[in-house]
């Protein structure tokens, strides 16, 4: 492989870009041209002719022969889409880091009726001629019906029988696994959440007015009051409305449902519809091992708060199942849960020495703070609250840990050094001192999580964790000594050695190290990525030109001293 694509002035530089784009006008013609007749796969091998699989049959296609210079293209194309930089700019080292990872390409066909996506999947090989390109087309979503279901044609019988079909396949379907589906008024097919991202159910297709007419079924099926006179009060219309609740098929399997107004390009409003499936039991630490610091410090914790901190969809609920699983079967506990929807199950069976009430918001209790306050009467000593996400969640949840109770509750945001401020910032600031005192004295353990895309197309979780300290306490109540001013992430990073803390940068470095991650993934990823950087030899790695321009063209040479290595061209 070459360096750089680059010319040597001007004009060689100019012809350098049109052979560029007429070769990789080339590909996508080539693809274009095979896509639409059943061709799945593709190979790409210098010195070689093009190899095609049709109807599972490998054949050679001989009259493209393919030059090493016409391969080498190719592949820094498919990487240029990967990594969002310019072709001409594809180095040595974004061809290395790219082998061996799943690779994403896409082509997009115009037709009459729209536009059609072929998502394929790409990978680089080494052959004695020099790297060659795989290119796989990505197996289409189905849900195994015979033929392309259209529910707006169904009855609203049949409509609620369909749903059911269609929420158990979901549920069943393995390979991928999705997390979510999702009904958008303005696509042609509902769409569902994988790891890397969302691709259409190919085999159900919304019709105008379908989304309003499963929303409504979901709500009637809910039987959730607060949701039912929310409804009423709208007159019984759902624009404007935002509303959460949980759907239970024949079978009994449970999903959590946002139904959020949104813009239709034909009607104005209509409802957009996620659905996330739930687990019939908590995961355990067998199908999640968790770091043994985490599961120490909450067997050891009597009272106080524990904090799990993400965005939506990052297993913050799926972490704190585990962790409260975990010490259900390891201890005599009184539990209760309040959660808007019912997230997570705890079958009482499962847990013989403990007692577990749970309840849901608007059907069991009609606010958390209720639901709280009533919760000091109920002779518990945990309670799992789901999300905080004002200042009466917080004070009602800070209170009863500080009434001997240890709690459970998550909050979004990024870091565990945010989710202070989060909280924080829910109160006005003559409340301040006083909710930073609270947290000082009550927030035993915190932890802030992602999901991220591994190098073989797996889910990684990235993982945060605080334990309390006295610095940390001074942190919170932000009065920390002139000459010891830490942010957060750097005190987890100084007493990750002693307490087993660890920063998400940590957490991201020791993925990319043991390559399961790539680097794009761990800098994306970063909360700070130029501190990062900046602390690169440190945490031990060295980044490529990509994100350390400057650091990447210094090396040593052998009598010790650093130098500034040659540029490629």
């Amino acid at each position: 492989m070459q360096g750089k694509i680059t010319g040597t002035g001007t004009e060689s530089n100019n012809e350098a870009s049109k052979r560029i784009k007429e070769v990789t006008r080339y590909l996508d013609t080539l693809l274009k041209h095979w896509l639409p007749h059943g061709v799945d796969y593709f190979r790409f091998e210098p010195n070689r002719a093009l190899e095609i699989r049709h109807e599972g049959r490998l054949q050679s296609i001989e009259k493209i022969q393919l030059t090493i210079d016409l391969v080498d293209i190719f592949i820094r194309h498919v990487i240029a889409h990967n990594v969002l930089k310019p072709i001409e700019e594809i180095e040595e080292h974004d061809i290395r880091t790219s082998t061996g990872v799943r690779l994403n390409y896409e082509i997009v066909i115009s037709l009459e009726q729209g536009h059609v996506r072929h998502p394929m999947e790409a990978a680089l090989f080494e052959t004695p001629g020099g790297l060659g390109l795989e290119l796989t087309r990505e197996t289409p979503f189905t849900l195994s019906y015979p033929s392309p279901v259209r529910p707006s044609a169904l009855e609203d019988d049949e409509l609620e029988r369909w749903m059911d079909d269609f929420a158990t396949r979901l549920i069943n379907k393995e390979e991928p696994k999705p997390r979510d589906v999702i009904f958008n008024p303005n696509k042609r097919h509902p769409y569902v959440t994988l790891t890397g991202g969302v691709k259409p159910v190919d085999d159900v297709l919304i019709e105008a007015g379908l989304t309003r007419r499963i929303a409504h079924l979901l709500i009637r099926k809910a039987n959730n009051p607060r949701v039912n006179n929310a409804l009423e009060k709208n007159g019984g219309v759902l624009e404007g409305m935002d509303i959460d609740l949980a759907y239970r098929t024949h079978e009994g399997r449970r999903f959590r449902v946002n139904i959020a107004d949104s813009f239709d390009l034909v009607h104005d409003h209509a409802p957009l519809i996620t659905m996330r499936i739930l687990p019939p039991k908590p995961w355990t630490t067998d199908d999640l091992p968790l770091p043994h610091v985490i599961l120490d410090t909450v067997m050891k914790t009597r009272m106080g708060l524990v904090l799990i901190s993400g965005t939506t969809g990052s297993g913050k609920s799926t972490t704190m199942g585990v962790i409260i699983d975990y010490l259900l079967r390891r201890k005599s506990i009184n539990l209760l849960t309040i959660e808007n929807p019912i997230e997570t199950m705890f079958p009482a069976h499962e847990y013989p020495r403990s007692l577990i009430t749970q309840r849901e918001l608007g059907k069991h209790t009609l606010a958390l703070s209720r639901g709280l306050e009533s919760a000091v009467r109920q002779t518990l000593n945990m309670a799992m609250v789901g999300e905080i996400r004002n200042a009466d969640d917080a004070i009602m949840a800070l209170e009863l840990a500080q009434s001997g109770h240890l709690i459970f509750a998550t909050v979004h945001a990024g870091t565990t050094g945010e989710s202070v401020r989060r909280i924080v910032d829910m109160f006005p600031a003559s409340q301040e001192k006083k909710i930073r005192e609270m947290l000082a004295s009550q927030y035993k353990l915190g932890l802030a999580q992602i999901l991220v895309k591994g190098t073989q197309g797996q889910t990684e979780l990235v993982m945060e964790i605080m334990k309390t300290n006295p610095e940390i306490k001074l942190f919170i109540l932000n009065q920390q000594e002139p000459d010891r001013l830490f942010s957060m992430r750097e005190l987890l990073e100084l007493y990750s050695s002693t307490q087993h803390t660890q920063s998400m940068d940590q957490a991201l470095v020791s993925l990319y190290k043991n390559g399961r991650i790539s680097e794009d993934v761990m800098m994306y990823n970063s909360p700070d990525p130029s501190a990062l950087v900046y602390r690169q030899t440190k945490l031990g790695i060295r980044l490529s030109a990509r994100w350390d321009a400057t650091g990447a063209q210094i090396v040593e040479d052998t009598s010790g001293t650093l130098t500034l290595a040659p540029t490629l061209h």
